[in-house]
């Protein structure tokens, strides 16, 4: 009777009150959000706006969201500066800054972190002889300036190879790889077909306000995506995912032709050349013949770039390598510090053939890469790929889309780094990021690939 009575007189009011505390605490929260919402809105802060948005995300799923989030703005790296196109920072720079602090706190939240992979100690040590270098730079401003986006590159590798993704995940940073790349061609080729074009050979770019992508670093850039998206029109049974796959393909490789970019189009060729070594089947020609198909609709400027090759010298390139080969004679050691190769250029201009200003890049990953880090610097380059291409080879399973996949773009970056200094590129290292991810990660399937 005295149980019945304390719960009649004490909890039955108790928890009315409660349950009404709660729903007035619930009203207030819900009011104060809408008007602080709507005070974003109205001052158009819509960085604290995606805040909210994407927290949710962050939550549910960490490492898609994080990964997911850098992977989908890379391709939009050229243009998304912040501030002055000379000083400012790129969007990727915060996204990857972010997307870096949600792995580390997800990682120690859960205990996915692991040791990263062997190439992961070549990495650090080719960053760590960079940071070296600026002792002895002939221009320690410049080369200290490149040590935070070294750091910040580096480290957002360590974390995501401390990771080993499960199929769906690496599926979803996969698709949003290649959606990202596809709104990015998307836009340029809009823009194209409307008549905006950059140069006497009218090539197509990525262009928003006063800022715009230079072409090659552009459709250099989109390789990684449209190899990527290949691997998914071979990761599926699904007819719709092909299509889907399949309309990817196509816009990026119509915006890699636009770009008239000839070592990105030598990119695509070692995508293709990859797949049909890997796969030995008749439907690695669907992709390929998509791309070839392609070529029926591109401006003959495309055509007239590749026979004008020879004459330009690569576009002046020719001219630049003889100068920086000099120069390396005198900083093949030890180098001349990173970034240090418009510098060193100056110095042994005279060599050049063909004078056409100081301070030129070396539009050469390894030349730069020697010039700068010398032999040693070079050496851990080679073997951070060497170890990674190795690790890739023995990854336990069948056969996988998704390795081949990266496995080629990797390739296709390393080829478009004859004619591009791409060393810290943000695509360069998300190809290195991808390629680990996958060989990581068992396959979906035993095949991979349907019969």
């Amino acid at each position: 009777m005295e149980k019945v009575l304390i719960k009649r007189l004490v909890w039955e009011p108790l928890s009315r009150d409660t349950d009404s505390l709660r729903t007035v605490a619930g009203t207030a929260l819900a009011i104060a959000s809408a008007l602080v919402i709507g005070t974003w809105v109205g001052e158009a802060k819509w960085t604290y706006l995606a805040a909210i948005a994407v927290a949710p995300l962050v939550v549910w799923w960490p490492v898609q969201t994080a990964l997911g989030m850098f992977v989908l703005v890379v391709p939009f790296d050229t243009i998304a500066i912040l501030g002055s196109s000379d000083s400012g920072t790129t969007l990727t720079f915060f996204v990857g800054a972010a997307a870096t602090g949600i792995l580390l706190v997800a990682g120690l939240a859960t205990g996915r972190i692991h040791a990263p992979p062997r190439s992961a100690l070549w990495w650090s040590l080719l960053v760590l002889w960079c940071g070296l270098t600026c002792l002895w730079a002939i221009d320690p401003a410049t080369a200290i300036g490149r040590m935070p986006t070294a750091a910040a590159l580096l480290l957002i590798y360590l974390l995501s190879s401390s990771y080993r993704l499960t199929p769906v995940e690496r599926r979803w940073i996969i698709v949003l790889a290649v959606l990202g790349g596809t709104l990015a061609a998307a836009f340029v080729i809009k823009d194209f077909y409307q008549g905006i074009s950059i140069g006497a050979s009218k090539r197509a770019s990525l262009a928003m306000g006063d800022q715009v992508a230079d072409p090659n670093l552009l459709a250099a850039g989109l390789l990684p995506s449209v190899s990527l998206a290949m691997a998914l029109f071979f990761s599926t049974r699904k007819r719709i995912s092909k299509a889907l796959a399949m309309l990817a393909v196509a816009v990026i490789g119509l915006c890699v032709f636009l770009s008239m970019s000839r070592g990105a189009t030598l990119g695509l060729l070692v995508i293709a050349g990859i797949y049909l070594l890997r796969l030995k089947k008749w439907r690695v020609l669907v992709p390929v013949a998509c791309l070839l198909l392609l070529l029926l609709v591109v401006p003959s400027n495309f055509f007239v770039r590749f026979q004008q090759a020879g004459e330009s010298g690569g576009a002046g390139r020719v001219p630049i390598w003889i100068a920086g080969l000099e120069a390396l004679k005198h900083f093949w050691v030890v180098g001349a510090g990173v970034d240090g190769f418009p510098a060193a250029y100056t110095r042994y201009a005279g060599f050049s053939p063909h004078f056409d200003g100081f301070e030129r890049a070396a539009h050469n990953l390894y030349l730069c890469t020697s010039v700068e880090l010398g032999i040693v610097g070079l050496g851990l380059l080679l073997l951070a790929v060497r170890s990674q291409f190795r690790a890739a080879r023995h990854a336990p399973g069948g056969f996988d889309p998704f390795l081949v996949g990266s496995e080629a773009a990797c390739w296709a970056v390393l080829v478009s780094g004859f004619f591009l200094d791409v060393l810290w590129r943000k695509y360069f290292w998300l190809s290195w990021i991808l390629l680990t991810i996958c060989t990581q990660v068992q396959p979906e399937t035993k095949t991979g690939v349907d019969s």
